[in-house]
């Protein structure tokens, strides 16, 4: 309340006292000094605050009817009754549960007020006469506009669709619509509930949802409306093609995110040189105890172990409630969360892909173009500053091994130099520290090899029960007669099992040189689209 105001309330409660009475009856004189006080302009808003027994509280006060309508997303109407002789109405307004209300004047019997969504006001309109004393109000009216939640899916089956909403506030109801096609939007339920089944999907058809919450009081109904939502049921994630970009890998994490949203978030756990994002895509229980990752596309020309990887989770989720090779999906993924990391190296993919010339960063460019490789970019290896991400991690570790930057084998100057690494690096510690990781899966291509030795104590232990399981699904040969025995520069699984001291495989996709053809994919996928969630189970 400012001075002025305070002034003015103390003069009025003083002279009603004098009298003793309760309303504000003065006489003439005290009425033409507290009008000159007042200076009243009926054009000014007012922003004084006043206490809730000044006036709105007054029991002698006439009483005029006050209605209050919703005009917009966030505007409200007021009318009220005209009182004969007032020269001007005070609209008083506290917002949620406040005692202090705010005010404005106004000389017409209707004012336009803007509101904050989920908030409820009090109103409450007084007449006052040209010497500012009262003469009439109205009774206090609670309203609210319900705040403005968010709509998400989840695909339960072919044929069902579940629908949660956020909580909006104020709200104590709500209506889903859907429209089918290009159809008119009709409704579906009405519901004092946060989700909605819908029992009646089918696959080709496109549809769209929205959900209005509502805010009931006597006097009127006041809305919200979400913003409309697309779903349908399909197959997302194309195997039937080689060049499985990195732009493609994130339209369908959107498109999977929207679809199984119940079973699946989405994390970037860093960025790429050349500024792409590194996804963590996350399947299952996010709360769970247990927790499993899947690295994949480290060598940018193996990219069809991205495809690979974001086939399996398209698949454990469209078949969630269900079983896959005779595993419970479900019963699996609620108590073991798995992450897969289904492009380690972004820029690298899309060198090998695309060329050099699809790098946005001028100066990455030109040293690119300066590298062993460039001339042959299809079978490149490394990432956008010719690292080799399988040489980059801080075990058994040597600086700029490998000769010079280029398309493939240079470890980097230092141990975990780049985003990539340090992004998985710090997921993979992170898991750690919570004492959720269980193992890791690592896929690379080619050969049909699966690589299993190493660690010691329980590492080597549940290695050995990854391996030979990874060995008995696939039919891989074995990675032990593979190199020296000793182990490799930089190497992400040796730091995986003695760094992080975690269980850890490698497998080895393909038959054929990288990048592989797309005649490859369907073997690989016989042999390697129930592995993952069964290598979870077996880590239960």
């Amino acid at each position: 309340m400012n001075k002025s105001k305070r002034k003015i309330t103390a003069l009025l409660i003083a002279a009603s006292m004098a009298v003793g009475c309760s309303s504000y009856a003065v006489d003439g004189h005290a009425k033409k000094a507290l009008a000159a006080e007042i200076n009243i302009n009926a054009d000014k808003k007012n922003q004084a605050k006043v206490s809730s027994g000044s006036v709105i509280d007054n029991p002698d006060l006439d009483s005029i009817s006050l209605s209050v309508k919703q005009s917009g997303d966030k505007n409200i109407d007021l009318k009220w009754d005209a009182y004969e002789d007032a020269a001007y109405y005070t609209v008083f307004y506290a917002k949620d549960n406040s005692t202090e209300y705010e005010s404005k004047d106004v000389s017409e019997t209707q004012t336009n007020m803007q509101v904050n969504r989920g908030t409820k006001y009090t109103f409450c309109v007084a007449a006052f006469d040209k010497d500012g004393q009262p003469m009439a109000k109205t009774s206090k009216l609670s309203v609210c506009i319900p705040g403005k939640n968010s709509i998400r899916f989840t695909r339960l089956s072919s044929k069902k669709v579940k629908l949660n909403w956020s909580k909006a506030v104020g709200a104590d109801r709500y209506v889903v619509y859907r429209k089918i096609n290009n159809g008119k939007y009709s409704v579906l339920s009405k519901t004092d509930k946060l989700s909605f089944v819908d029992k009646s999907v089918a696959k080709g058809k496109k549809y769209k949802y929205y959900v209005k919450a509502v805010s009931t009081s006597p006097e009127n109904t006041y809305t919200t409306s979400s913003d409309a939502g697309n779903f349908r049921i399909a197959d997302f994630v194309n195997t039937r093609h080689q060049k499985y970009s990195f732009n493609e890998m994130s339209k369908d994490i959107k498109l999977l995110k929207n679809s199984y949203s119940n079973y699946v978030n989405v994390k970037v756990i860093g960025k790429s040189n050349d500024k792409r994002n590194i996804y963590d895509v996350i399947i299952g229980n996010p709360n769970a105890k247990k927790t499993m990752v899947v690295i994949s596309n480290i060598h940018a020309r193996e990219y069809m172990t991205a495809q690979l990887c974001m086939a399996q989770i398209e698949h454990y989720l469209k078949n969630y409630n269900g079983k896959v090779s005779g595993v419970n999906v479900k019963g699996v993924l609620n108590k073991m969360a798995i992450h897969y990391i289904p492009m380690a190296n972004p820029d690298g993919v899309t060198i090998s892909q695309f060329g050099i010339s699809k790098i946005r960063d001028k100066k990455l460019r030109k040293a690119l173009y300066k590298m062993p490789g460039a001339s042959h970019t299809s079978t490149w290896k490394a990432n956008a500053r010719g690292v080799d991400l399988n040489r980059n991690s801080n075990s058994h570790f040597r600086a700029n091994y490998g000769g010079k930057r280029g398309s493939e084998g240079f470890s980097g100057p230092s141990a975990a130099s780049e985003p990539e690494t340090k992004a998985i690096s710090k997921l993979l510690k992170e898991l750690k520290k919570t004492k959720t990781l269980k193992g890791v899966v690592n896929y690379h291509a080619m050969g049909s090899i699966v690589f299993g030795s190493g660690g010691k104590g329980n590492v080597k232990k549940n290695t050995l029960k990854m391996y030979r399981l990874a060995r008995s699904i696939t039919g891989y040969t074995s990675g032990d007669s593979y190199g020296s025995g000793s182990p490799s520069v930089g190497s992400m699984r040796d730091y995986i099992m003695e760094k992080i001291k975690s269980p850890s495989i490698t497998l080895e996709i393909g038959v054929i040189g990288c990048p592989l053809p797309t005649s490859q994919f369907a073997s690989i996928w016989g042999k390697n689209h129930a592995l993952v969630l069964r290598e979870a189970k077996l880590l239960l």
